[in-house]
């Protein structure tokens, strides 16, 4: 005699949320904890009825996500392919230097986690490791000191290594990590947001990701960049480029928020309809 649906069963295991139960330095789900847990579980008929009902709507919002991540990446294509266009097709008259010619780079420093704080306090400095620049979630501080490399909310930082390798950041102040390494642009020759700009085009994304893949950890020393190419029209010219830039950036990033809410709000739906449908509701 069958108790229990297995899609049932599924469904419910998501509606627990096991991983918040994680603890420890290694987090671990005890399982004696999941064992107590008090659940509803009602007669077979029932559990197939809820089933079929969240099979149906898991599967109209499975497909709502998958056009709104098309659409997202779609948006993001466009600018980039526009960039793209941008810093390889090149303006008449355009000179083109060695990126060590017109830019320098700092790497950051590393203190002991020990060091690690979470509350502000006289003395320590904000310490930036590439999370912090997309989340305030987790925000440390550290002992101010000569050691610590510090940035400006103006500056612009490259992921060194890793996952983030060439991910490009700016809008954070403090002491940054290793994982980041800090641009310094000579601005009599580069207008800061020009040089932002071709740090996010292919033109030098895929270069750079060529040399990392050459290492070990997936990342670069300054020195593997100096050579790139990087063009270098009149300071008047580049603020014009980014003129004709700006409108479509800012409505790249309009999408983006759009379709970043929708898929938060796919994922509320599906949390709210579990929670529904273990709680009577359905």
């Amino acid at each position: 005699y069958k108790k229990y649906d297995l899609n049932f069963l599924y469904y419910l295991l998501g509606n627990l949320e096991l991983p918040k139960m994680a603890k420890g330095v290694k987090p671990g789900i005890n399982r004696n904890e999941v064992y107590a847990l008090p659940v509803h579980v009602p007669p077979l008929p029932e559990q197939q009825r809820i089933v079929a009902i969240l099979d149906e709507a898991f599967d109209g919002i499975a497909t709502a996500r998958a056009n709104a991540e098309q659409n997202l990446q779609n948006a993001r294509a466009l600018f980039e392919s526009h960039l793209q266009s941008v810093f390889t097709q090149r303006g008449e008259g355009w000179l083109t230097k060695q990126l060590g010619y017109v830019c320098d780079f700092e790497g950051g420093s590393q203190p002991p986690k020990s060091q690690f704080i979470h509350e502000a306090k006289k003395g320590y400095a904000r310490f930036l490791q590439i999370r912090d620049f997309g989340s305030d979630k987790y925000i440390t501080y550290i002992p101010e000191s000569k050691k610590n490399r510090l940035c400006r909310e103006e500056d612009i930082m490259i992921g060194r290594y890793g996952a983030s390798v060439g991910k490009i950041l700016t809008g954070k102040a403090g002491a940054y990590n290793v994982a980041l390494m800090k641009t310094k642009p000579d601005l009599a020759q580069l207008d800061r947001t020009f040089f932002y700009h071709y740090l996010i085009s292919g033109a030098f994304q895929e270069r750079l990701m060529k040399v990392a893949s050459r290492s070990a950890q997936d990342g670069f020393s300054k020195e593997d960049i100096y050579g790139f190419p990087v063009p270098v029209p009149p300071i008047w010219e580049q603020q014009q480029v980014i003129g004709r830039i700006r409108p479509l950036s800012e409505e790249t990033q309009r999408l983006e928020s759009l379709y970043q809410c929708k898929l938060t709000a796919l994922d509320e739906l599906k949390k709210s309809l579990l929670h529904q449908a273990f709680t009577g509701m359905l």
